[in-house]
């Protein structure tokens, strides 16, 4: 059993990037139901746990690229409750802000007109809400219960030993400064923390009508446009600073959903180049990423 989940490592670590589409989302599902079968879950120790992680950044991707749930969600399993991060690992708390981005981009996938058809639309509106309320508030917690060793960042400008080997990519990425956390596990925790806001901005249900004064809607959109702008910098912020090969493919997927919400021309750019230098310090392809997110402005223009 353990030799067959130490294969799977490698496939999820390696060939999912390169692979998009139907034939990939079956190799998810398979793998899905292994892990049910064999009971494998974010809690168990040694190779399983790190099988299951991998996969559901793999999933994660997957579900986001197609719109569909994930395989594997809070009805499978879920972190258990806890009074403090005191005892848990700085991976583990990364693994919690990881599980609520399955669950972010699983409530986007759904619409209303989904979530229950025995449902009135007012019904369904008010449960969509609800839902994203208690996602807000777990997100808010998992911040909240951050150790403070985890908040500790150094800010700065983007430095480059070389500029003159790509002076036009070097130039674009010295126009933001960097946000370099001490600890790895807290920078990708943040970034996903904020990809998780803009998932839920976007995927938000509209205020009922009856709820709203006549500056409340204009009201929500600015705060909202608002989240998303600070979210989609905290993003850039800290991908400028760098990443490692563990958290590299994660990383991406956060650009890849700030970029989602990011206009102009350089603005664009900046947001490709550094999911190309995610992938030039990570070691790992991630062009598919780059390729869906230009796929994604072109259908928005």
């Amino acid at each position: 059993m353990k030799g067959h989940l130490a294969d799977r490592v490698d496939i999820f670590s390696f060939e999912m990037l390169a692979v998009v589409g139907d034939r990939f989302g079956s190799h998810l599902r398979g793998i899905a139901s292994l892990l049910q079968l064999w009971q494998v879950n974010g809690n168990s120790p040694g190779v399983k746990g790190v099988v299951y992680w991998t996969w559901y950044r793999s999933d994660t991707w997957a579900a986001l690229h197609t719109r569909r749930r994930m395989f594997l969600d809070e009805s499978y399993w879920e972190p258990p409750a806890v009074d403090s991060f005191d005892q848990l690992s700085y991976a583990d708390i990364a693994n919690r802000a990881m599980f609520l981005l399955g669950q972010c981009t699983s409530f986007c996938s759904t619409s209303i007109d989904e979530t229950d058809n025995t449902s009135s639309f007012a019904e369904a509106l008010e449960a969509r809400q609800s839902t994203m309320t208690k996602l807000r508030d777990a997100l808010e917690q998992w911040k909240r219960m951050l150790p403070a060793s985890m908040t500790l960042f150094i800010a700065g400008r983007a430095t480059h030993k070389d500029p003159s080997n790509e002076g036009q990519r070097d130039q674009c990425l010295q126009d933001i400064s960097s946000i370099h956390y001490i600890y790895p596990e807290a920078a990708i925790g943040i970034q996903i923390y904020h990809a998780c806001h803009i998932l839920l901005a976007l995927g938000s249900p509209p205020w009922p009508s009856h709820q709203q004064g006549p500056r409340s809607s204009t009201f929500e959109s600015l705060a909202t446009r608002r989240l998303i702008s600070q979210s989609r910098e905290q993003i850039l912020l800290i991908a400028n600073s760098g990443t490692t090969e563990t958290f590299g493919f994660v990383s991406t997927q956060c650009l890849y959903i700030a970029g989602l919400v990011t206009e102009g021309v350089h603005e664009r750019r900046l947001t490709l180049e550094l999911i190309e230098k995610c992938q030039v310090e990570s070691g790992r392809q991630t062009v598919c990423i780059a390729d869906e997110l230009r796929a994604a402005w072109t259908r928005s223009e």
